[in-house]
Parts: C-alpha cells; sequence; structure tokens
C-alpha cells in the first residue's frame, strides 16, 4: 500500500468515524428523550390523579347537594303534614322523623362546606402548580431534542451517501482490503504517537520505528492490537 492509497483509506476511514459519531450522539438523544418521556408519564400520571380526585370530590358535591334538596323538600312536606294530624302518636313520629332529617341536612351541609373547601385547596395547590411548571418544562426539552434528533438523523442520511459515493470513487481491491481489515480491528489505521501505537500504546521496536521515520516501509502493522500505524506527516 503506497502514500495515496493510505491517504485515500484514511479519508474513508474519516467518513467511517463521521458516521460513528453521530450514531452515537443519535442514540444518546434517544436515551435522553426516553429519559425525559419517563419523568413526562410519571408527572403526567401525578397530575391526572389530582384532576380524578376533583372530579370525585366534585360528584361529592353534586349528589351532597342533591341530598340537601332531598331532605329539605321532605322537611318541608313534614311540616305541611304537622297541621292536619290528630293522632299524638304519629304526631311523635313525625317530629321524631323531622329531627332527624334537620340532623341530616346539618350533616349534608358540613359535609359540602367540607368539599368544597377541599377542592379549592386542591385547585390552589402548590403540587399541582410546580407539577404543571415541571410538565411544561420537560415537554420543551424533549421539543428541544426531537429537533436535534431530526437533524442528526439527516445529517447520517448525508453520512451514508457520502460513504457509498467515495468508496465507488475508489478501487475495488483497495476497499476490499481495507474492509477484510476492518473485520478484525476498528478503527484499522491508527497514528504513531512519538514511538508507540496510539491505540494500544505499544512501544515500537527501535528499527521499526526508524524505517517508518525515514519512510522506508508505508505502513506498520502494530504487534500487539494489529493496527495499521501511519506517520501524521503522511497525510496528504
Amino acid at each position: 500500500m503506497d502514500r495515496v492509497q493510505l491517504n485515500k483509506l484514511l479519508l474513508l476511514q474519516e467518513r467511517e468515524e463521521k458516521l460513528f459519531r453521530l450514531l452515537r450522539e443519535k442514540t444518546k438523544i434517544l436515551e435522553e428523550i426516553r429519559s425525559f418521556s419517563d419523568k413526562l408519564n410519571n408527572i403526567d400520571n401525578e397530575i391526572s390523579a389530582i384532576y380524578q380526585q376533583k372530579n370525585d370530590i366534585s360528584k361529592d358535591i353534586e349528589k351532597t347537594i342533591k341530598d340537601i334538596n332531598t331532605y329539605e323538600k321532605s322537611l318541608k312536606n313534614m311540616e305541611s303534614a304537622i297541621k292536619g294530624i290528630k293522632s299524638k302518636e304519629h304526631y311523635k313520629n313525625i317530629l321524631r322523623e323531622r329531627s332527624k332529617t334537620e340532623n341530616m341536612i346539618i350533616n349534608a351541609k358540613n359535609r359540602l362546606k367540607h368539599l368544597r373547601l377541599k377542592l379549592e385547596q386542591l385547585e390552589n395547590s402548590e403540587e399541582l402548580k410546580y407539577l404543571k411548571i415541571d410538565q411544561a418544562k420537560i415537554k420543551d426539552e424533549i421539543t428541544i431534542l426531537e429537533e436535534d434528533l431530526y437533524s442528526i438523523e439527516t445529517s447520517i442520511k448525508n453520512a451514508q451517501k457520502d460513504i457509498i459515493d467515495y468508496e465507488n470513487s475508489l478501487d475495488k481491491e483497495l476497499v476490499s482490503l481495507y474492509k477484510d481489515i476492518k473485520k478484525r480491528v476498528v478503527p484499522v489505521f491508527i497514528p504513531l504517537d512519538k514511538r508507540a501505537c496510539s491505540y494500544c500504546g505499544n512501544v515500537l521496536p527501535i528499527d521499526s520505528y526508524n524505517k517508518i521515520i525515514q519512510n522506508d516501509i508505508n505502513i506498520f502493522m502494530c504487534p500487539v492490537c494489529q493496527r495499521i500505524i501511519y506517520k501524521s506527516s503522511d497525510m496528504i
């Protein structure tokens, strides 16, 4: 492999590394969206539970008002019935029933007052207020992340097309050689770092190092990680 071929494959590797970075970024964004979606789901459930409480209390209020109206109507009927009663026993029964109904009205009105207070507390609760604030913030975060995801996916498609187009411009045997090596190690090409492989840190034998530096050999395979080492200065 001469210097020109090396540079062509290095440019191919750069394109693939760019694609890999984009795919990794996409995975990261998807994980963030998933995390925020889980948080949003929990908040939605908490808000729904509060609204369900409000709905249940409203139904209780409606039922209690109907009960009060029923009791008051019954009380009026008793008042009218008392006027025409002649039997003492019947009269006592009506009075007992009236007293019982009056107590039921008092209890129902107290319950109604308690329910309305509870409903007002829920509607004005700090918990609901902050849940809605958090809900809005998380929705905004998800929207931003989804926009980033769309942008990344567009970049991935462009990067994939760029790789295909570039591979098609290269000699097929050269590309095949590169892909064969890539089956064993990724990345294939690693720059020399002083006297060592910049991937695994293996220090090259002095004679091999000298040959690379003096351009006596174009490439050298690291005996430890099996990657091809090159000089940065060889990049065109």
